[in-house]
């Protein structure tokens, strides 16, 4: 006998197996949605919150000038005022140099010698000469004071006195011209030492005892101590507004300095198209060489350049259009709330982190001082404080 069907035990399995199925079902649904519940939330997030008050801006205040400072900075060299390479106007062997490189002299100090010997013995010579030769004269003058006053009386024929007289006149020349000739010695004697024109440093020694030096040959070279000047070309504009007697500021290698302004040569260098503005450092007992010959220095001049317009942050700066540049002012509208107004300026200089414009700001105008960016025409505002 076959067996009975378990229709309630089949149908028990097929409804398990559809509850399994069922159940991942709604397991699946639930992680669903889940997971766009916090797909949901993260978008919410992400969203950028909406300003509902007005936006707080830093506010500066704008004066009105009619004019404003440059400070220019100009490369120069420092140099002395004066520099001589010295020699001799003679020929002869040097015989002795008494300064080394680096010494200081004063103006007539002596600094070299030539071997003067022959010369001396020259001058002894005349000299005797020269006396002898004097002797003469005097005799010859007596003879002639005598003659004349024979000739007077008759007893002395007219030729003796002419003869007399000649005698003396022929001696009185002979004694110029040794004279003339002593006197080119001593020149000569002179002309073989060299002396300092004035205070001065050697700063290089070109020949030593023993050569023979020739005229003209530099034998050392000096630079005048005590008076350092600077250099430098300016454009032409800026030399309109340097003042002779003024002093500037000069920045050197190692400190700073002050100069007084010479003058400004009235020449215009043809290749540089600039003045030449000569500058005098002033002098310090204590070193008055503290900055070398030679050195790079930079000189500070400050002008005014004629120009009404006023000073504003860069940061309150935006592009415009065909060089123009925005900004934002800060006018109460007829209910008192703040708002923001578009100005075109134009920059006229820039500096470190302002510029100088002109446009349409009047003083007292408020700006605001940066964040340009978040700015539109007729925005509400609220001004946090004054922009140092």
């Amino acid at each position: 006998m076959s067996q009975p069907a378990h229709p309630t035990n089949e149908s028990s399995t097929s409804s398990f197996g559809l509850l399994r199925t069922g159940g991942r079902l709604v397991l699946v649904l639930l992680l669903l949605g889940a997971g766009y519940g916090a797909f949901a939330r993260d978008d919410a997030a992400s969203e950028p919150t909406v300003a509902t008050g007005p936006i707080p801006v830093r506010l500066t205040e704008v004066v009105v000038l009619d004019a404003f400072e440059v400070s220019d900075r100009i490369a120069g060299r420092v140099t002395s005022r004066r520099r001589s390479d010295v020699g001799f106007e003679r020929g002869g062997r040097l015989a002795e140099v008494f300064v080394d490189e680096g010494d200081h002299v004063e103006a007539g100090a002596p600094l070299a010698r030539l071997d003067t010997r022959a010369l001396e013995a020259e001058r002894r010579e005349q000299r005797a000469r020269t006396k002898a030769t004097e002797a003469r004269l005097e005799l010859a003058r007596v003879t002639a004071k005598r003659q004349r006053r024979l000739a007077a009386s008759g007893t002395l024929s007219t030729q003796a006195l002419d003869e007399a007289l000649t005698e003396e006149a022929s001696l009185a020349s002979q004694l110029a011209a040794e004279r003339a000739a002593l006197e080119r010695t001593a020149v000569a004697l002179s002309l073989s030492r060299i002396e300092a024109p004035y205070a001065a440093i050697v700063v290089r020694r070109l020949q030593d005892e023993g050569n023979v030096a020739t005229p003209g040959t530099p034998v050392l070279s000096l630079i005048e101590s005590g008076v350092r000047e600077v250099r430098l070309g300016v454009p032409p504009e800026i030399a309109a507004s340097l003042e002779p007697g003024r002093v500037y500021d000069v920045e050197g290698p190692a400190e700073a300095l002050r100069a007084t302004l010479r003058h400004v040569l009235p020449e215009l260098d043809r290749e540089t198209r600039t003045r030449t503005a000569v500058f005098e450092i002033e002098p310090e007992t204590d070193d008055p060489l503290r900055v070398a010959d030679g050195a790079l220095v930079w000189v500070r001049i400050t002008r005014s350049v004629p120009s009404r317009g006023a000073w504003v942050p860069m940061a309150a700066l935006a592009e415009g259009r065909r060089g123009t540049w925005t900004l934002f002012a800060v006018t109460e509208d007829a209910d008192g709330i703040p708002r923001t107004e578009r100005r075109v300026v134009e920059i006229v200089h820039a500096e470190g982190d302002a510029a100088f414009v002109r446009g349409t700001l009047e003083t007292n105008d408020r700006i605001v001082a940066d964040g340009m960016h978040r700015l539109i025409p007729g925005l509400a505002v609220a001004p946090v404080g004054e922009a140092g």
